[in-house]
């Protein structure tokens, strides 16, 4: 059940969340964080950020997981209806 969990968390949101926007800043600035390089507080409002949603993210498929008895993938749906944590 855990590689479930792991492939769901960093094929599709691993995708969308970093990937991407790595790739579009990279090619656009450069380095993707050498243009932030003097706005600390921007970078650390973002890592904050990041960090919860990462948690949640977590959170989430791991409830899934265990109460769905699946994913927030869409190849692998969960196939009860989850009604907590986030989603209580």
């Amino acid at each position: 059940m855990h590689l479930r969990v792991f492939k769901a968390i960093a094929v599709l949101p691993g995708t969308m969340v970093l990937a991407i926007p790595t790739m579009i800043l990279w090619i656009t600035q450069g380095w993707p964080f050498a243009a932030w390089s003097g706005h600390r507080t921007l970078l650390a409002a973002a890592a904050v950020i990041s960090g919860v949603s990462l948690l949640l993210l977590i959170q989430t498929n791991r409830i899934f997981a265990e109460k769905g008895d699946g994913t927030l993938a869409p190849w692998d749906p969960p196939e009860k209806f989850v009604v907590s944590g986030p989603y209580r």
